[in-house]
């Protein structure tokens, strides 16, 4: 459900909070896990936030380039800055190169929910209950992209290049062709 337009024209609205998910792939990264990282920022917390009964673990991830340009002719292809200070994100790369060599994430799916301070769940607050009522399922649309490169990787972070599903290698849109022994009126003219 979208977030209420007059939630975001009060003059006093509530903290946005990013919310980010890697889906892995079972085929190339040889598990079917998600996980779930929020970047901490607009909030007074370093623990774990709850939203919609799953856990999104605080580390320092920095995301960009979510936009489409003015003109709309091209999609955006964010890049994601994780942090790697305990080396979590080569451990995960290493345990799906073990899988498919010398892929990393390549193909995982990349999703960012973008919501408000007051929908997250009870548990995010010290009283134990949302100061705001009861939380709703309100977040912006999901961004989805698919991880598509490893452009840098430090000790301090790892840096990865986010495509469209339509532009990926070898992803050809449509998926099916049509043809005339499916649908008799395509070719015809009247």
């Amino acid at each position: 459900m979208a977030i209420p337009t007059e939630e975001l024209q009060k003059a006093n609205p509530s903290a946005k909070i990013e919310l980010f998910e890697i889906h892995l792939v079972s085929a190339l990264h040889g598990s079917s896990d998600v996980k779930r990282f929020h970047n901490g920022i607009n909030m007074n917390t370093t623990y774990n936030v709850v939203f919609q009964g799953s856990s999104y673990t605080r580390i320092p991830i920095e995301a960009n380039g979510f936009e489409y340009a003015q003109t709309r002719t091209t999609r955006p292809r964010p890049t994601v800055r994780i942090s790697n200070l305990f080396s979590n994100v080569t451990a995960l790369m290493t345990s799906a190169n073990q899988t498919t060599p010398k892929n990393g994430l390549n193909g995982a799916k990349f999703i960012r929910k973008v919501t408000l301070l007051k929908f997250l769940d009870h548990a995010n607050f010290e009283s134990g209950t949302n100061p705001f009522g009861t939380p709703a399922n309100n977040t912006y649309e999901n961004q989805t992209f698919f991880i598509d490169r490893k452009t840098v990787e430090s000790k301090d972070f790892v840096e990865f290049e986010c495509a469209s599903a339509l532009d990926l290698e070898n992803r050809s849109a449509p998926k099916r062709i049509i043809t005339r022994k499916d649908f008799p009126s395509v070719g015809t003219f009247v």
